[in-house]
């Protein structure tokens, strides 16, 4: 979905990253939650959200849904009765941190997805403590407070901001790393923006990856070293895992970028 004033999606938001330490943070506390059963109720509220509630959302035309949130453990759609898909239960660890942010209400794209549902409310665990205590100020406040900026905190493709007792979270198109790298793999080798240079370099590829693994063979044959052979398959490994994660990610940049255009 393009931003209202943006025309092209170079001139959009690139997909942003916490800061070195900020990310250590974070990862210890997905890890924690993960562990324990604030973690389940994040994924259960993620993906009620994904498969229930945004696809008749998006049925009836909405393009945002406002939920309540309870202490008692639930977390109702605004302005639905006591339907099955209008409320989950369950949550009370969930609602029990959200409530000491001061946060009883959400306000959520239809368009996000559970992935991001969970990110956002694990920020606010990693966070939870600064969150309790939004008047304080200073340098290690600075993302907790950027919440309650006009902007907000962009983050993970999403721009989350505080409003009173309300919790924003809004879809926000972001061009990836990958994206941008692409691009300019494609501006530097024109033949790529066909997809006829793809087909015709696929045997190739897929003879230079057996063609590796033959080296490998052919290396321990002649040496008979067993510590050659070891050290061989971990590079070998290593390349293959380099090779593969950069493609399916970089696949999956472009597919993301598609669904946008």
């Amino acid at each position: 979905m393009r931003h209202p004033h943006d025309t092209t999606k170079d001139s959009l938001p690139q997909f942003t990253e916490l800061p070195l330490g900020h990310r250590v943070r974070y990862a210890i506390a997905r890890l924690r939650c993960r562990l324990g059963p604030l973690g389940r109720q994040m994924k259960r509220v993620g993906c009620w959200l994904e498969d229930e509630v945004f696809p008749a959302a998006d049925k009836a035309g909405d393009e945002a849904l406002l939920f309540n949130v309870h202490p008692n453990g639930e977390v109702h759609l605004e302005g639905q009765g006591k339907e099955e898909s209008a409320v989950i239960n369950g949550c009370r660890e969930l609602c029990a941190l959200l409530d000491r942010g001061g946060i009883q209400r959400l306000r959520v794209d239809i368009r996000l997805e559970s992935n991001q549902i969970e990110d956002v409310l694990t920020f606010l665990y990693a966070y939870r403590r600064r969150a309790a205590s939004l008047h304080e100020t200073g340098p290690s406040m600075g993302l907790i407070m950027q919440l309650q900026s006009q902007d907000g905190q962009h983050f993970n493709c999403m721009q989350v901001r505080l409003c009173d007792d309300l919790l924003i979270i809004q879809y926000s198109y972001c061009v990836t790393r990958l994206s941008l790298a692409v691009r300019w793999f494609e501006r530097r080798h024109r033949r790529f923006g066909d997809h006829r240079a793809l087909f015709h370099a696929a045997p190739r590829y897929g003879i230079l990856a057996v063609a590796l693994t033959l080296v490998v063979l052919l290396g321990f044959l002649l040496t008979r070293s067993v510590a050659f052979l070891m050290a061989a398959t971990a590079v070998e490994a290593a390349i293959l895992f380099a090779a593969v994660y950069v493609f399916m990610r970089g696949m999956g940049s472009i597919e993301y970028d598609n669904e946008e255009s």
